[in-house]
């Protein structure tokens, strides 16, 4: 019990901006949520955000405790976090981004994503180094 409580410790000390699932925040302006575990997923509130991020590794399975760097066109990071659950919602206006994510400190994917007004761009990044069967 106890090796699971420093372990837990040790962790949270090393994410400071871990965001836990489900939870809405903003920084700098920018509102994001973690979600997409069990029945959470299926939340009316996470239709409203224009972007939706999805990371998975080889096989089925997805992947938790992922780091996301997203910039705008003009190479300004707009949204800079960490995320423990497979979903990245952001709110981000019509226009091209560039995401970074980057899994277990080690495996990293990026992508161009164009996000339009009026709806949600999906966009998933598998880690295929990572095995998810």
């Amino acid at each position: 019990m106890r090796f699971w409580l420093v372990l837990i410790l040790l962790l949270g000390l090393g994410l400071p901006r871990l965001v836990q699932a489900d939870e809405i925040k903003t920084l700098d302006g920018v509102r994001y949520a973690c979600t997409g575990i069990g029945e959470s997923k299926e939340d009316p509130r996470w239709e409203k955000f224009p972007l939706k991020l999805m990371f998975t590794a080889r096989g089925t399975a997805y992947v938790s405790f992922v780091q996301v760097q997203i910039r705008d066109s003009n190479q300004k990071t707009v949204l800079s976090a960490d995320c423990d659950a497979p979903w990245l919602l952001v709110d981000l206006p019509a226009g091209t981004y560039r995401v970074k994510a980057t899994a277990l400190k080690r495996f990293t994917q990026e992508a161009t994503v164009q996000v339009k007004a009026g709806s949600q761009t999906e966009k998933v990044l598998r880690f295929s180094q990572i095995s998810g069967e």
